[in-house]
Order: C-alpha cells, then structure tokens, then sequence
C-alpha cells in the first residue's frame, strides 16, 4: 500500500519535501523581532504601486492570450483575464502546478472550444516566457552590479550556504544550458512542422532506452508545441504576442524595485530583473502550491547578493510572496462564484480531461 502510494505521488511528495528543506533555511535567516521593525517603517504606497505591477503582468499575459488564440477561435478579453487568474489560482492551491490544465479547461468550457486546442497556446506561452526569462537573466549579469559578499561569516548559516550556490558563475552556466535546451526544442519544433512523421520516428529512435509510455508524452508535448506555433499564422500577430510577452515580464521585472523602495532602499530600477532570474529559476524546482519556501529563499538570497541587510531581505522576500500570492488568488476565487462553479468541480473535469488526452482508462 505505501509503495503504491509513493510510486503514485511522488512528485507531490518531493514537491513537499522541497518547499519544506527551503522554508526550514529560509526560518533559519530569519530574525522576527528586527523584520516586525522593518514592516513598521514600509512606505505601504510603493506596496500598492507594487500589487499594481503584479496585476498588470496578470492583465498583460490576457491580452497576449487572446492574440494566440485568434486561431482557435476570436476570444475577448474578460474570459482571458478570468480564466488567467482561475488558473494561476489553481497553481497556488493546488500540487502539481494544475494551473495550466485548469486554465485550458475553464476557457474551453466557458467559450465552447475544445481544451486540448487551448492548451496547444499555453504551451507556447510557455516557450515566450522561457525566452523572456533568459533575456532578463543576461540583461541582469550584464547590467546588475553584485554587492562584494567580504565577510561571508556575518551572514546566517543557512544564507552562507545559498550564496555559495548562487554565484555569477553558475547563473552564466544555467542560462547558457537553458538557452541550448531552448534552441534544440526549436529544433525540433521545426523538423516536426516540415517532417513530423520522420522526426517522430527519430524521437522514438533516440529514446529507444525510455518505457513507451514516455516516449509517447515526450511526442505529445512537442505535438502540442508544434501545434500552437502554427497559431501564430500572422506576421502581425507574432508581433503582437512579442510585444505583450515584453510588456508581461516587463510589469514581473519592475515589480521588485518598487518594493524595494517600500523599504527605502535606494536600488537602481534594474534590480529587479536580477531578483526576476534567481526567483524564476528558483520556482522551477519541484515545490509545494505556491512555491512555499522556495519563492522566499530565492528571493531574500537575491536581496543579499545585491548587498541588502538579512532582516531586511527576510522581511522583503516575505511580502514579495504575499503580494504574488494572495491577492491573485483570492480573485480566483471570486472570479469562480461569479461563474456558479468551485474549484472542487474544476479540479474534477480537469483530472477527466487530462486523463482522456493521455489515453488512460
């Protein structure tokens, strides 16, 4: 019995496991008394200014949906936005980072369209952001200057161990490997547009090792790559989701410096495309719903890096995750009485929905 349950969770429970190794270091760092005197001196309009960034990014990603989507079928804005906000609210209460799936399914159900040809954007969407992603990584290293870490010692035990792991140097690597991995699913994305029989054939080939039933995902999921670039049949239209990936990571990469200055500290605006890359890296580890642990210690480790007090980068990290988080969700939830539903029959479809294109009984 607890073998099957492992075998069956256990990306949840290394998810978990993660978030918990994270929050346990993070607590560590933390100095309660001095972060309460730091929330006593926040400037609370920069933190308004900062919630006004981090829905404009929420309202950007609509906007961009609605231009991958023309294809599939002509979508306004207010189902984009709703069904952008259940999702990522799903991605916050939800293990396994469901978010997307749901989002596919509340916009399908909601619009009369097929899931499985909503999902094919998201998963371009997925691909923009991972650009945009790199492009601030690069911008950041090349731009953002690093405060000397001299006397290493004075810093808590646990953020002594994180700053070590998160040098210039192993940031440059990550990105370069990324950025390879990104060029090579191009690849690929390509041959299946010209070739798609002959390149599946060849994927399986190379994953001769992999059981059948990966191999099988590994070709759905560049499919679905495949499958929602073809979406973007318009010069203008390409241009257009360019345009609002730019403004989505703009509004994510300027959100950070206002909130620094919440704290008065007087930080160069480009700050925050260094606190973007760490904690967008950060969040791609397995980790519990709403990066719990980790989102906070990638976060206060950037603040550190850049010379910031650890109480204040705490304190900071902290308010960060609650602006990122809770507002978003609580919309979520709102968004989903207002369409006479709940998560629990949104979680329901869903898993029906993802089985079904899995082929599983």
């Amino acid at each position: 019995m607890l073998a099957r349950f492992l075998k069956t969770n256990w990306k949840i429970i290394l998810g978990v496991a993660t978030s918990a190794c994270c929050l346990y270091w993070f607590i560590g760092m933390c100095d309660f008394l001095k972060m309460w005197e730091a929330l006593g001196r926040t400037n609370y309009w920069f933190v308004l200014l900062t919630l006004v960034s981090i829905f404009t990014c929420y309202f950007a990603r609509a906007v961009r949906w609605t231009f991958l989507l023309k294809p599939v079928k002509r979508v306004s804005l207010g189902p984009s936005f709703s069904a952008t906000i259940i999702g990522f609210t799903a991605s916050n209460i939800l293990p396994m980072r469901a978010g997307e799936f749901v989002r596919a399914y509340v916009l399908g159900k909601n619009e009369n369209v097929k899931a499985t040809s909503v999902f094919a954007t998201i998963v371009i969407e997925r691909l923009c952001d991972g650009f945009c992603v790199l492009a601030i990584l690069v911008a950041a290293l090349l731009i953002v200057p690093l405060a000397p870490l001299a006397d290493i010692t004075s810093l808590s035990e646990p953020m002594q161990k994180i700053v070590t792991i998160i040098t210039r140097e192993k940031l440059c690597w990550f990105g370069y490997s990324t950025f390879g991995l990104y060029l090579g699913i191009i690849a690929v994305l390509t041959m299946l547009r010209l070739a798609p029989e002959m390149t599946e054939r060849l994927i399986t080939k190379l994953l001769f090792f992999a059981p059948r039933k990966f191999v099988h995902k590994v070709t759905d999921t560049f499919r679905s790559f495949s499958d929602g670039i073809s979406s973007l049949n318009t010069v203008w239209q390409a241009a257009n989701v360019v345009l609002w990936s730019l403004v989505t990571w703009g509004a994510i990469a300027i959100g950070p410096w206002l909130l620094s200055l919440a704290f008065g500290l007087r930080m160069p605006i480009s700050m925050g495309l260094f606190v973007t890359a760490v904690l967008a890296f950060g969040v791609m580890l397995p980790s519990s719903p709403g990066f719990i642990g980790i989102f906070q210690l990638s976060t206060a480790a950037a603040m550190v890096m850049l010379g910031v007090s650890e109480h204040i980068a705490a304190t900071y990290a902290l308010m960060l995750w609650a602006l990122s988080i809770i507002p978003v969700t609580i919309l979520g939830f709102i968004f989903c009485w207002m369409g006479k539903t709940s998560f629990a029959q949104i979680i329901r479809a869903t898993k029906q929905e993802k089985l079904a294109s899995e082929g599983e009984p």
